[in-house]
């Protein structure tokens, strides 16, 4: 599971700054490894991604985290990193409360309205500074963006892979 991304580095002894994707940087400063991948569209999918020991880590900016790696040790080999995905095994992630989910783990359900007609299937979601979004694809390619509030998305749920949304007039097109 993609937890960060390396946005460049910090200082002269190799330490990098990480962009944290998700709702905070304790996750991340509590790891004792990572995972660093350099693929661009589908990092969880690379079977390449290699595992750094993580020397030590610090809070940084907002939003981000300052880590020292294993074998990087000056600025230079730092800065080469830049635009690395960091990763971790998405069974060593704690565990999350009855109505919280992972943004990994609702990519694919289904999502349908209140009367049981299917939108789509949800694509990706989409970070903004006022809200998370849905990204829907349908069965004719089309895309629908549907904001994660209460007065839209009603139910998730996470046995059956399915979201139920209040598809009010507007939300999803004609």
């Amino acid at each position: 599971m993609v937890i960060g991304r390396i946005t460049s580095a910090h200082g002269i002894r190799g330490e990098v700054r990480v962009r944290v994707l998700g709702d905070g940087p304790e996750y991340l400063l509590s790891l004792d490894s990572v995972l660093l991948s350099s693929a661009g569209e589908s990092p969880e999918t690379d079977a390449s991604a290699r595992k750094n020991k993580v020397r030590g880590s610090r809070a940084g900016r907002p939003g981000e985290v300052r880590l020292a790696l294993e074998g990087v040790e000056d600025r230079d080999v730092a800065a080469a990193l830049r635009g690395t995905w960091v990763l971790t095994d998405a069974t060593d992630l704690p565990e999350l409360g009855e109505d919280e989910h992972y943004w990994y783990e609702v990519v694919g359900y289904v999502v349908e309205d209140l009367a049981g007609e299917v939108v789509g299937i949800v694509q990706e979601l989409l970070e903004t500074p006022a809200h998370d979004i849905l990204v829907i694809a349908n069965d004719v390619g089309e895309q629908h963006l549907v904001p994660i509030v209460d007065a839209f998305v009603k139910e998730i749920l996470r046995d059956e892979r399915r979201i139920r949304i209040d598809a009010i007039p507007g939300l999803l097109g004609d």
